[in-house]
């Protein structure tokens, strides 16, 4: 089992597998695991080379700040739980990142959309 923080170490990490032909499942989740991610995590264990786990709470789908700031952040907990889970044959990598570095990787290509179609809707309306 590995914790992984980074978007670029994650797709390192799975580079390798997809490389050799390995099979990648994907549970994703905002964390306080409990029994039904155990069995979501389990399936994807069985049928799978490699699982990611994804651990984000993600403040966007969240109405209330209160709501958000609430939620149970659990990541100790959770590893424990994921780690009862494996096997030795099994591969499972935590994917835990920041809500900055998820937010960033959204915000950015927005930003340079922004700077493209601010350019092109110049040069149409200039012309």
């Amino acid at each position: 089992m590995k914790i992984v923080n980074s978007i670029q170490n994650l797709k390192q990490e799975l580079q390798a597998y997809r490389d050799n032909g390995k099979t990648i499942g994907l549970v994703p989740t905002m964390g306080a695991l409990h029994c039904g991610h155990a069995s979501l995590v389990s399936r994807s264990l069985n049928e799978n080379d490699v699982t990611v786990v994804s651990i984000f709470v993600n403040p966007t789908q969240f109405n209330d700040k209160n709501d958000l700031e609430k939620y149970p952040r659990t990541l100790e907990k959770d590893c424990e739980l994921l780690k009862s889970l494996v096997s030795e044959n099994s591969v499972l990598i935590i994917f835990a990142p920041s809500v900055i570095l998820v937010l960033s990787a959204i915000l950015q290509p927005m930003r340079l959309w922004k700077v493209v179609s601010d350019r092109v809707i110049s040069m149409v309306c200039v012309r």
